[in-house]
Protein backbone atom coordinates (compact mmCIF):
# COMPACT_ATOMS: atom_id res chain seq x y z
CA UNK A 1 0.00 0.00 0.00
CA UNK A 2 1.07 3.62 -0.79
CA UNK A 3 1.99 6.66 1.31
CA UNK A 4 -0.88 9.32 0.92
CA UNK A 5 0.70 12.40 -0.99
CA UNK A 6 0.02 14.05 2.07
CA UNK A 7 3.03 12.13 3.94
CA UNK A 8 5.25 13.81 1.46
CA UNK A 9 3.73 17.65 2.55
CA UNK A 10 3.98 16.52 6.37
CA UNK A 11 7.47 15.07 6.34
CA UNK A 12 8.75 17.85 4.67
CA UNK A 13 10.19 16.42 0.75
CA UNK A 14 12.23 18.79 -1.07
CA UNK A 15 11.17 18.45 -4.72
CA UNK A 16 14.24 16.10 -5.61
CA UNK A 17 12.18 13.70 -3.29
CA UNK A 18 15.06 13.78 -0.37
CA UNK A 19 13.60 14.93 3.12
CA UNK A 20 15.01 18.03 5.33
CA UNK A 21 16.45 17.74 8.74
CA UNK A 22 14.82 15.98 11.54
CA UNK A 23 12.32 14.92 9.72
CA UNK A 24 14.58 13.39 6.83
CA UNK A 25 16.63 11.56 9.68
CA UNK A 26 13.46 10.10 11.71
CA UNK A 27 11.27 9.71 8.65
CA UNK A 28 13.56 7.19 7.18
CA UNK A 29 14.12 5.54 10.93
CA UNK A 30 11.23 3.24 10.13
CA UNK A 31 12.56 1.91 6.99
CA UNK A 32 15.98 1.59 8.26
CA UNK A 33 15.14 -0.34 11.31
CA UNK A 34 12.33 -2.32 9.71
CA UNK A 35 14.44 -5.52 8.66
CA UNK A 36 16.22 -5.49 11.54
CA UNK A 37 14.74 -8.64 12.79
CA UNK A 38 16.33 -10.50 10.01
CA UNK A 39 19.86 -9.33 11.14
CA UNK A 40 20.57 -9.55 15.00
CA UNK A 41 23.20 -8.75 17.03
CA UNK A 42 24.34 -6.20 15.03
CA UNK A 43 27.69 -3.96 16.16
CA UNK A 44 26.92 0.21 15.31
CA UNK A 45 29.87 -0.31 12.57
CA UNK A 46 27.98 -3.37 11.09
CA UNK A 47 24.74 -1.46 10.69
CA UNK A 48 26.22 2.05 9.55
CA UNK A 49 27.53 -0.07 6.38
CA UNK A 50 24.11 -2.22 6.14
CA UNK A 51 22.27 1.75 6.01
CA UNK A 52 24.89 3.02 3.50
CA UNK A 53 22.55 4.76 0.36
CA UNK A 54 19.61 3.72 2.40
CA UNK A 55 20.09 6.63 4.71
CA UNK A 56 22.54 9.59 5.18
CA UNK A 57 23.46 8.68 8.65
CA UNK A 58 26.75 8.64 10.29
CA UNK A 59 27.95 6.89 13.59
CA UNK A 60 26.76 9.59 15.67
CA UNK A 61 23.45 9.82 14.19
CA UNK A 62 23.12 5.76 14.89
CA UNK A 63 24.24 5.99 18.47
CA UNK A 64 22.16 8.41 19.22
CA UNK A 65 19.33 7.11 17.59
CA UNK A 66 20.01 3.45 19.39
CA UNK A 67 20.05 4.75 22.70
CA UNK A 68 16.52 6.27 22.38
CA UNK A 69 15.51 3.15 20.60
CA UNK A 70 16.65 1.30 23.80
CA UNK A 71 15.26 3.91 25.87
CA UNK A 72 12.03 2.78 24.59
CA UNK A 73 13.01 -0.63 25.37
CA UNK A 74 13.09 -1.49 21.58
CA UNK A 75 16.84 -2.84 20.98
CA UNK A 76 18.59 -4.07 23.68
CA UNK A 77 22.73 -4.35 23.37
CA UNK A 78 25.25 -7.25 25.00
CA UNK A 79 28.80 -6.19 25.13
CA UNK A 80 31.11 -8.24 23.42
CA UNK A 81 35.30 -7.27 23.79
CA UNK A 82 34.69 -3.26 23.55
CA UNK A 83 31.79 -3.36 20.70
CA UNK A 84 28.29 -3.42 21.42
CA UNK A 85 26.19 -5.88 19.49
CA UNK A 86 21.96 -4.34 19.08
CA UNK A 87 19.37 -6.63 19.14
CA UNK A 88 15.95 -6.40 18.77
CA UNK A 89 13.53 -6.48 21.57
CA UNK A 90 10.14 -8.37 21.11
CA UNK A 91 8.29 -9.14 17.90
CA UNK A 92 8.70 -7.84 14.56
CA UNK A 93 4.23 -7.12 14.91
CA UNK A 94 4.77 -5.57 18.12
CA UNK A 95 7.27 -2.92 16.61
CA UNK A 96 5.31 -2.14 13.38
CA UNK A 97 1.89 -2.18 15.52
CA UNK A 98 4.21 0.91 17.48
CA UNK A 99 5.16 2.64 14.34
CA UNK A 100 1.47 2.58 12.81
CA UNK A 101 0.56 4.37 15.69
CA UNK A 102 2.78 7.02 15.38
CA UNK A 103 2.38 7.59 11.83
CA UNK A 104 -1.15 7.76 12.95
CA UNK A 105 -0.84 10.36 15.13
CA UNK A 106 2.16 12.69 13.17
CA UNK A 107 0.53 12.73 9.91
CA UNK A 108 -3.75 12.17 10.53
CA UNK A 109 -3.73 13.26 14.07
CA UNK A 110 -4.20 9.75 15.74
CA UNK A 111 -7.55 9.52 12.70
CA UNK A 112 -7.32 6.21 10.86
CA UNK A 113 -10.48 7.11 9.44
CA UNK A 114 -8.76 10.35 7.63
CA UNK A 115 -5.87 8.45 6.50
CA UNK A 116 -8.16 5.73 4.76
CA UNK A 117 -10.47 8.55 3.39
CA UNK A 118 -7.08 10.37 2.16
CA UNK A 119 -6.34 7.49 0.14
CA UNK A 120 -9.53 6.66 -1.16
CA UNK A 121 -9.92 9.62 -2.43
CA UNK A 122 -6.71 9.37 -3.89
CA UNK A 123 -7.16 5.54 -5.46
CA UNK A 124 -4.54 4.25 -3.52
CA UNK A 125 -5.96 1.65 -2.11
CA UNK A 126 -5.93 -1.62 -4.61
CA UNK A 127 -8.81 -3.67 -5.50
CA UNK A 128 -6.72 -6.43 -3.26
CA UNK A 129 -7.02 -3.74 -0.42
CA UNK A 130 -10.37 -3.23 -0.71
CA UNK A 131 -11.37 -6.51 -0.03
CA UNK A 132 -9.11 -6.86 2.46
CA UNK A 133 -10.60 -3.97 4.70
CA UNK A 134 -14.20 -5.49 3.97
CA UNK A 135 -13.70 -8.40 5.04
CA UNK A 136 -11.72 -7.28 7.88
CA UNK A 137 -14.70 -4.79 8.76
CA UNK A 138 -16.75 -7.87 8.41
CA UNK A 139 -15.02 -10.28 10.57
CA UNK A 140 -15.15 -7.56 13.22
CA UNK A 141 -18.80 -7.01 13.13
CA UNK A 142 -19.62 -10.59 13.49
CA UNK A 143 -17.28 -11.14 16.31
CA UNK A 144 -19.42 -8.13 17.75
Amino acid sequence: MCLPKCYDEVNKRLPNGKMKGKERRYGRKNNAFAGRWEKKNRTIIEMVEDFAGVTDWDKHTLIVMLKRMEAKGVVAYETVGRAKHYYPVGKQADFVQQETKSFLDRVYRGSFGEMLTTMVKQEQLSEQDLKQLLQLLEDTEEKG
